[in-house]
């Protein structure tokens, strides 16, 4: 889902400098879907909550900005503990929305050009990482451009295309096979599925695979795993 702070959020809530004036826009819609209910959302850190609204978005400050009208997004008059955010909003990168007022984006990404037109973009993104300054990241709306970021000499033919591993496509989740470390230590979990996601508050695994995992880091590598507060007082002493 995409949410947006408003000028209505209290300054010692949302202390972020840019935030979405709905008297400043000619086109904006309040209650789109139809209700009057605020609609709260929550993070791994963090909650939102607000007016299910609709105007439009556009990517970019340049006049021929692509953009999507009539984008659903909630509009937040209040929020808890995202203060230390330096962003104004979130674009969630999910394939469905887990809100039932709410689309996904990806789901609205069609209205990008126009449905089923000539400019017509796909459902899908891609990412391209680096840690090199001098090679910036950049994210992809409806497709991937193999020649610019993939390795050289790689095709179409070379991209693997796996299918969702559940029914429930809240997430990007895949089957996962074997995992092991460079040298070849193998690590058996009981789950059997990951997920993929650009952004996360948390890494989370199942208890029953972390014990194992740290188990594994303390017996074949020396590495103990404790808690953030333990961590801490060995580093201050």
């Amino acid at each position: 889902m995409i949410y947006i702070l408003t000028d209505k959020c209290d300054k010692n809530l949302c202390p972020q400098e840019n935030k979405f004036s709905a008297l400043a826009s000619g086109s904006y819609k309040a209650d789109a879907d139809g209700s009057k209910d605020p609609l709260a959302h929550c993070y791994g850190q963090g909650c939102v909550t607000g007016s299910v609204s609709k105007d439009t978005i556009c990517f970019g400050g340049a006049k021929d900005s692509p953009c999507i009208d009539g984008a659903t997004f909630l509009a937040v008059d209040e929020a808890t503990d995202i203060d230390k955010d330096k962003f104004s909003g979130i674009v969630g990168l999910g394939p469905k929305s887990d809100q039932a007022r709410m689309p996904a984006f990806v789901e609205q990404m069609g209205d990008l050009g126009g449905v089923g037109g000539e400019n017509s973009v796909r459902p899908m993104f891609s990412i391209y990482l680096s840690n090199a300054e001098s090679a910036k990241g950049k994210i992809i709306f409806g497709g991937y451009d193999i020649a610019q970021y993939a390795k050289s000499g790689l095709t179409e033919k070379d991209i693997y295309w796996a299918n969702q591993a559940h029914k429930t496509d809240y997430f990007w989740t895949l089957n996962m096979g074997q995992i092991a470390f460079g040298d070849g230590t193998k690590f058996t979990t009981e789950s059997k599925m990951l997920i993929l996601d650009s952004g996360v508050s948390y890494s989370l695994i199942p208890s029953a695979d972390f014990n194992t995992l740290t188990q594994l880091l303390e017996k074949k590598y020396g590495v103990t795993c404790g808690k953030k507060e333990n961590a801490d007082k060995k580093k201050d002493g």
